[in-house]
């Protein structure tokens, strides 16, 4: 009798255990979805996929958004710089806060957007979470700020904020 409980002891430690291992390989494959849930409706996200922070484009990349940090800031931007092995936060104006640094966030990130390790690629997300402008290049100039100021959340935002 003592061998048969301690038989069906072991069975449910490793029925247990095979449920929380499924558990964890279902938590971390929906990374992207769990982080980037929270800034819904709250934020615009501008990712900008790059092999390197050293990479040229995001050099550009990097100067733009530095440029504009106000303009981003008053539309409610967060900005993230997804690289093949993290993600850094570089602007969040209101909302959840950082994004999660790790490998697992930038690869999930990458396979839902459908960009590659070597890519570089700057995406717009609307408050709505739909990919409103995706670009193999840096942005340069004014466009993409014209494009959200174009929208009908945004100008909703501009009355209710007082014409700014």
């Amino acid at each position: 009798m003592t061998q048969l409980k301690e038989g069906l002891l072991v069975a449910r430690a490793i029925c247990l255990v095979a449920l929380l291992l499924m558990f964890a390989v279902t938590f971390d494959r929906d990374a992207e979805a769990r982080t980037l849930r929270a800034y819904d409706w709250q934020n615009r996200i501008l990712l900008v996929f790059s092999p390197s922070m050293k990479a040229e484009t995001m050099k550009t990349q990097l100067q733009w958004i530095d440029q504009n940090r106000d303009d981003l800031i008053e539309r409610d931007f967060a900005v993230f710089a997804i690289l093949p092995d993290q993600v850094k936060t570089l602007i969040v104006s209101r909302g959840a806060g950082p994004l999660a640094t790790s490998k697992a966030t930038a690869a999930a990130l990458r396979k839902r957007y459908k960009v590659n390790d070597d890519d570089f690629q700057v995406l717009l997300i609307g408050k709505d979470t739909g990919v409103k402008r995706r670009s193999n290049d840096p942005y340069r100039n004014s466009a993409a700020l014209d494009q959200v100021d174009r929208m009908p959340m945004r100008q909703q935002e501009i009355i209710e904020r007082g014409g700014s």
